[in-house]
């Protein structure tokens, strides 16, 4: 499976890297952008979307345009993300608005956002219409999503099913309109197109349920940064809104808020909350939500007929080492 994943991924490095090389003028528009893709990730969305197409029998060379598509759409959303959120910090390196400056990775992040269409746009042509509405839709999704996301912050507390319904357009949309728009260009039905995007939307809802549970019982060498930065901030995770849950069962909110407005140190802070989330089993219930999710994944994977053999198993490989990552 790692050397099928492998291949897909340098495949789309080669397309990906070929397609920039003729955005060079003005240097400092495009400068950040390969500085942006050439940070690392995983190349997840890309290699969903060539799954998708290999598993329906498609042609590779016609789903990569849309891969490389998804790939510089998602790396626009990060590089907005750290302008929203002032990070200085992305995959280890300075973020680009730390970088470059606020006013160039706006406008390299916009500049993203039309190559990614750009790149769509080499789709062939019979498939374009279609695959310009999915495209579109993700793409409003995750806004909505962001959108929501920056909303909770303000908020003390925040719903469970908002919660589920925020991280399903922020992260799942883009991993389910990855396997249907691979699936569609590969020649899929439309039910099989449906499927794979609800497969796709349940590996996304465990995806950024293991990032909220390791960012809390994560192993920072693993993890590459330090844990404990959403219990810092506050952010509204699975685990904090569970955590609340169980505190008003309990009738123990005051020591939860207690935890959450500790103004010592950070370590002083996630000390705290984590043995809270420790008492309440947190850790326990977040694993369980998470195998949920990616279990039912699989279950729909296996539903769907007549999918090519080998790469529906490196999906449904890839599906499980997904929710068993360590980071």
């Amino acid at each position: 499976m790692h050397s099928d994943i492998t291949t897909l991924t340098q495949v789309t490095e080669k397309y990906l890297f070929d397609f920039l090389s003729s955005y060079n003028d003005p240097n400092k528009l495009y400068e950040p952008i390969r500085y942006t893709l050439e940070g690392g990730g995983k190349r997840l969305r890309p290699v969903l979307a060539l799954l998708g197409n290999k598993m329906v029998g498609g042609t590779m060379e016609e789903a990569l345009p849309a891969a490389i598509a998804l790939e510089i759409f998602h790396n626009f959303t990060l590089l907005h993300d750290d302008v929203m959120d002032h990070s200085s910090l992305r995959r280890g390196r300075p973020s680009v608005p730390a970088q470059y400056g606020v006013s160039s990775a706006i406008l390299s992040g916009d500049a993203m956002f039309a190559l990614a269409y750009k790149a769509l746009m080499q789709t062939p042509e019979k498939f374009i219409p279609q695959v310009v509405r999915y495209f579109t839709n993700i793409s409003i999704g995750i806004m909505e999503g962001q959108q929501w996301d920056m909303e909770f912050e303000g908020r003390d507390r925040v719903a469970m099913e908002e919660y589920m319904q925020m991280i399903q357009n922020k992260t799942a949309v883009l991993l389910g309109g990855a396997l249907q728009i691979g699936s569609y260009i590969g020649g899929a039905s439309v039910s099989t197109v449906e499927a794979l995007y609800q497969v796709g939307i349940d590996m996304g809802i465990a995806f950024q349920l293991k990032d909220d549970f390791l960012d809390v019982y994560g192993d920072e060498k693993v993890f590459g940064k330090p844990i404990g930065g959403d219990i810092e901030e506050n952010k509204k995770t699975w685990l904090l809104i569970k955590a609340q849950e169980e505190a008003v069962a309990r009738n123990e909110e005051h020591a939860l808020q207690e935890a959450l407005a500790c103004i010592a140190s950070r370590e002083e802070k996630y000390k705290e909350v984590r043995a809270i989330y420790d008492r309440y089993q947190i850790g326990q219930l977040a694993q369980k939500e998470i195998l949920f999710y990616s279990e039912r994944a699989e279950k729909r994977l296996l539903s769907i007929n007549n999918l090519d053999l080998k790469a529906m198993k490196i999906l449904q490989d890839f599906i499980r080492k997904m929710a068993e990552r360590s980071l």
